[in-house]
């Protein structure tokens, strides 16, 4: 990971820019090949002193290591984003002397040479493709947040002639899409609507078109599993499953495989119980900031080109805050 990372900087005029390229675009890859399906919780230094067994140690390392290559590697893509399409922006001054800026190391190539603006431009656009893809494939993983907060001011951007806004929008529209709980959204959304306010709600209908693909459901009524349908399916299927083990087992076996299916059961009832609540909560949170943003579109003008993508989204979100304010 750390020669990968070393790549990304290659330094070699004649190969620089299809060198970071492809060590971006591999990196990236192998982050969303090796990344746990968990979020790593990042150790205390009193934590790291404490003696535990060698399957521990070796577990550790292996995730500490990963962690400090993976936070590394996002800063990475951030500034090679921030240097591309500074330099997009940048026009060359007219007959008036300007203060040289100080150049980013990642514009400096061997023999003092510097990267032209285009080659700057060509890197933002991979590395922007690969924060795009991370926030998608590891939105469960750490620094996730880092990644929003990168992928969401460029939702409203109009550098790489729209093409940087509509990744970003993109990539939000999917995040959204696949977010089964709603922490992810809920967090993206406020990142959004704090952009929108401080933009005095001048933004890309794009921006607030992402809301559409939220997923929102009527979580006050049990789904699937959880559901009496669900339940006596699984319970059909168990008794099925079972049914040809009974003439094998004696009386205490097929009691104690009763027990057990009981607790199965009460164990799954409660997870399904706390898992309503929580979708139920932050669905609630996610409502509550979408329409306050809404609101305040249409109080502060009728002719705002937001206002088709706000009332769109009125229409969508409107009767799931009927049905929780019923409730």
């Amino acid at each position: 990971l750390k020669k990968l990372r070393a790549l990304c900087s290659e330094k070699d005029g004649d190969v620089a820019i299809t060198v970071r390229k492809l060590a971006m675009v591999s990196l990236t890859a192998v982050f969303k090949d090796i990344a746990p399906s968990y979020r790593i919780r990042e150790l205390s230094e009193a934590e790291m002193k404490l003696k535990v067994s060698k399957d521990v140690r070796k577990l550790r390392d292996f995730e500490q290591t990963l962690l400090s290559n993976y936070q590394k590697f996002l800063k990475l893509l951030d500034e090679t984003t921030e240097v591309g399409l500074k330099s997009e922006s940048v026009c060359p001054p007219a007959k008036k002397k300007q203060k040289r800026t100080k150049r980013s190391p990642l514009q400096v190539l061997d023999g003092n040479q510097e990267l032209s603006a285009s080659s700057l431009e060509g890197l933002s656009v991979v590395a922007l493709q690969c924060l795009c893809e991370l926030a998608v494939a590891l939105s469960h993983f750490n620094y996730r947040s880092n990644i929003l907060a990168v992928l969401v001011p460029q939702m409203d951007s109009s550098a790489l002639k729209g093409e940087a806004s509509q990744m970003c929008c993109g990539a939000v529209i999917k995040v959204f899409q696949n977010d089964l709980v709603g922490e992810v959204s809920l967090e993206a959304v406020q990142l959004i609507t704090r952009m929108v306010k401080a933009k005095s709600y001048r933004t890309k209908p794009a921006v607030l078109r992402t809301f559409l693909h939220l997923r929102l459901h009527n979580i006050e009524e049990p789904v699937g599993v959880a559901g009496r349908g669900g339940a006596k399916a699984v319970k059909k299927e168990a008794a099925t499953r079972s049914h040809g083990q009974h003439g094998r087992m004696s009386r205490r076996q097929r009691k104690r495989m009763k027990v057990e299916a009981k607790l199965d059961k009460e164990l799954k009832e409660t997870e399904a119980v706390e898992s309503r609540e929580k979708k139920s909560k932050l669905q609630t949170e996610i409502l509550k900031v979408i329409f306050n943003t809404y609101f305040r579109v249409i109080k502060l003008s009728r002719d705002s080109p937001l206002l088709q993508p706000v009332l769109e989204g009125l229409a969508k979100c409107v009767p799931f805050a009927i049905i929780r304010t019923s409730h």
